[in-house]
C-alpha cells in the first residue's frame, strides 16, 4: 500500500499573539482562497498518481475543509481521525470546543455516512514530538496491518513529521530517503509500505504540483 501524507491548506490570514506558536492559527479558521487552490492542485496531483483510496483527516476544520476540497477533485470519501489532530504545545486542552461528529457530518459532504468519532477529542498538553509520535503510531499500525488500499492523511505541521518518523521506523527502509525540507501546506509525502514493512520513501514534502509563489507554511511564503 501507499500512504500519502499532507498538511492542511493555508488558513485564512491571522496575527499570532505574543507567546503563541506562529504556526498554529488561533481558533479553527477557514482555509484561504489560496488554500483552496492548493488543495485543488494536490487533488490533481493525486489523480496523476492514480490515487483512489480513503482520506483520513484531522477533525480540525482547516484540515477537514482541505480534505473536502481534495475529495471533491478526486471523488473520494473522508474519515475523521483524532490521532492526527494538531499538537498541543501548552499544558491542558486547546482553546475552543472542537467539532462534534454531528457537526462534521453536516459540514462536509464527503465524510463517510457511518463515520463515528469520540467527543471531546482533544489531547492534553504539553506535547512535544515524542508524544505526538506515540499517539500517531497506533493509527499508522492499524492502517498498515489492514493493507486495504492506499490512503491520504491530512494533518498538521507536527503530525506530518510524526507520521514520517513512525512510518520510517516500521521496518527496513529500502532505497534512498529524500531530504526532508519544510512541511509546506498541501505538500505531499508518500511511503510505499508492503506487508513485510520494507518501506520505500517515494517523496517528502514535495510541492512540485504548486507554483513556487503559491507555496506556504501558513503565513510564511516560500517565495517572498
Amino acid at each position: 500500500m501507499i500512504i500519502h501524507v499532507t498538511r492542511h491548506a493555508q488558513p485564512a490570514p491571522y496575527v499570532p499573539k505574543p507567546g503563541d506558536d506562529p504556526q498554529i492559527p488561533p481558533g479553527d479558521k477557514d482555509i484561504s482562497e489560496l488554500g483552496t487552490r492548493q488543495a485543488q492542485w494536490l487533488g490533481e496531483r493525486l489523480i496523476e498518481l492514480g490515487f483512489k483510496g480513503m482520506i483520513h483527516s484531522s477533525p480540525y476544520h482547516r484540515a477537514m475543509q482541505t480534505a473536502q476540497v481534495v475529495a471533491d477533485v478526486i471523488d473520494a470519501q473522508i474519515l475523521p481521525e483524532i490521532a492526527i489532530q494538531e499538537y498541543v504545545p501548552n499544558p491542558g486542552l486547546p482553546d475552543g470546543r472542537g467539532q462534534t461528529i454531528e457537526q462534521i457530518h453536516g459540514r462536509y459532504s464527503r465524510v463517510v455516512p457511518s463515520a463515528t468519532m469520540p467527543y471531546p477529542w482533544f489531547f492534553t498538553g504539553p506535547e512535544q514530538q515524542p508524544e505526538v509520535q506515540a499517539r500517531v503510531k497506533p493509527f499508522i499500525d492499524r492502517i498498515v496491518s489492514e493493507q486495504k488500499e492506499d490512503v491520504l492523511l491530512v494533518g498538521h505541521g507536527a503530525t506530518i513529521w510524526a507520521c514520517m518518523s513512525v512510518i520510517i521506523d516500521l521496518g527496513e527502509v529500502v532505497g534512498e530517503v529524500p531530504e526532508a525540507g519544510t512541511g509546506w501546506n498541501c505538500s505531499l509525502s508518500s511511503y510505499e509500505v508492503p506487508p513485510d514493512l520494507s518501506t520505500r520513501v517515494m517523496r517528502l514534502f514535495d510541492v512540485s504540483h504548486m507554483p513556487d509563489e503559491s507555496v506556504t507554511s501558513n503565513n510564511e511564503y516560500m517565495v517572498s
